[in-house]
């Protein structure tokens, strides 16, 4: 009886909880009453939020046969392009919201923006919104002269595949997870890639998302077998290519060994124990050092912004990094050279997130980062410096550095988006350091990952990737994971 009881009390102790979360939701529920004409806009915000599900590290890609068909349905269903706009703003929002919230964990690092938070929750997936809302539109507008419905999905898919080039190209550049990325759970799906781009991928999976719409269409058997049949050979194709490609690849072999750091420090502990974060890569290096010969070649590479302070790029022997460095190089010998990010420094007391390339006692190349990230690196079309926003100056060209007698293209965190001109550079391997530390537990450094795989098959050469809080590894150029660290872990990686 006196577990029944206790039972009893804590069944009623929830039921209390629950029903005075929902009470604290009591605006929701009026605002729903109000004008039950809202309800269609929460469940499209829902339709694009359930998205998150097939992201990685999920890949639960089968939510978007729900998400999009959904979508798909009421667009169709709209009277005028209007009300479609609409539509397309409530589910964008749901969508946008899901893959990338991410970025407002950034601002928990300095509370000195945390203030922005209500603005990076809307705002930014108002704006990435915007463009899906105007291809939608363009669609509903073009609906009534296709009579086809086949040809009907064939225009969505294309103009969701515009909306994405729209958004990866225009006024804040951001070419972030398009839709052909939450395939990525089967290496053998991704293998396309390397012949026909992200876009062209992309389109045909929209196509497949839309299997559902296709089945309850209004159109004769014979058409929906046909269309079917089509999206099913098109990726029967796809993955025969990919299992073909994966069964005849090459073992990855490099000819100098490799050597990681994750130091899994925090941004507070970065930038605010100098000291200590020197100490723990100073000590990574020399635990890295340990395994391999001084007398072979070498190459260890730390993480972007792994030196915590501005660095000279006029005279990096300065006395900020000259006897640091003369520490590590001393230890690790003539034949290693070693990769690290830093904050360039010129005359000019302009800025920049570089990555610089030590050997032979000295700093033998500097690369200053292209891409810079929105409201993150520089504040767009703000062309002066304010106070404590950020104002990084980009960098010129890319780099091709000879490392061994090969060559290496140094990619800095949000770079490895823009590895579509990469591939005209004929580079040995790819080399892209980040700092995700910023984006906490959430789905951003798995989502940039990812995208390192991507860049790995798309330009068919190896990716060796660093990230402070990870994850690191070194990836082949079919997009396997040969070997990493995963997040949050303090360690080095060796591969010999």
């Amino acid at each position: 009886m006196k577990a029944i009881s206790k039972m009893s009390c804590t069944v009623a102790v929830c039921a209390n909880q629950y029903f005075d979360s929902i009470n604290k939701l009591i605006w929701l529920r009026l605002l729903l009453k109000i004008n039950p004409k809202n309800h269609i806009y929460v469940k499209l915000f829902f339709a694009g939020f359930i998205s998150i599900f097939a992201s990685t590290p999920m890949y639960f890609f089968p939510a978007l046969f729900i998400s999009l068909p959904y979508f798909y349905a009421k667009l169709e269903k709209t009277e005028n392009v209007k009300t479609a706009a609409k539509y397309s703003i409530a589910f964008g929002l749901g969508y946008f919201f899901a893959n990338t919230h991410w970025i407002a964990f950034s601002l928990f690092e300095d509370m000195r923006f945390i203030i922005l938070l209500p603005l990076a929750l809307t705002v930014i997936p108002l704006y990435f919104s915007i463009y899906l809302t105007l291809c939608m539109a363009i669609w509903r507008y073009i609906l009534p002269n296709i009579s086809n419905r086949a040809m009907q999905i064939f225009a969505f898919s294309l103009l969701w595949i515009l909306s994405e080039r729209l958004r990866a190209s225009m006024i804040f550049p951001f070419p972030w997870w398009q839709i052909g990325m939450t395939l990525g759970a089967l290496d053998a799906w991704l293998q396309p890639l390397a012949v026909i781009g992200i876009n062209l991928f992309s389109f045909f999976a929209v196509l497949l998302y839309l299997i559902p719409t296709i089945l309850l269409a209004e159109i004769a058997k014979w058409e929906k077998i046909c269309a079917i049949c089509f999206i099913a050979l098109i990726h029967t194709l796809f993955l025969t290519f990919g299992i073909f490609r994966l069964n005849h690849q090459e073992k990855l072999e490099i000819p100098f060994n490799i050597g990681l750091l994750q130091t899994n420090f925090t941004q507070y502990q970065k930038f605010h124990d100098v000291q200590k974060s020197l100490e723990v890569h100073h000590l990574q290096t020399r635990e890295i050092m340990k395994n391999l010969d001084k007398n072979a070649q070498n190459l260890i590479i730390w993480p972007e912004t792994s030196i915590p302070y501005s660095i000279n790029k006029d005279s990096p022997q300065d006395e900020n990094t000259a006897s640091y460095l003369e520490i590590i190089q001393s230890e690790i010998g003539k034949n290693t050279k070693i990769v690290f990010g830093g904050v360039g420094l010129d005359e000019s007391d302009n800025y920049t997130n570089s990555a610089f390339l030590m050997g032979n006692e000295k700093i033998e190349k500097i690369y200053d980062k292209i891409n810079l990230v929105p409201f993150g690196e520089y504040v767009p079309l703000i062309p002066i410096k304010i106070g404590f926003l950020p104002s990084f100056s980009r960098g010129k060209e890319r780099a091709v550095w000879n490392i061994f007698d090969k060559k290496f293209v140094p990619l800095i965190c949000y770079e490895i988006l823009f590895d579509k001109n990469v591939k005209k550079l004929h580079p040995d391997y790819i080399i892209t350091i980040s700092n995700d530390g910023w984006f906490g537990n959430s789905i951003g450094p798995h989502q940039h990952f990812a995208h390192a795989r991507i860049a790995a098959i798309r330009n068919q050469v190896p990716v060796i990737r660093v990230a402070n809080t990870g994850i690191s590894a070194i990836i082949d150029k079919y997009g396997k994971v040969i070997a990493k660290i995963d997040r949050k872990d303090e360690k080095t990686l060796i591969f010999k």
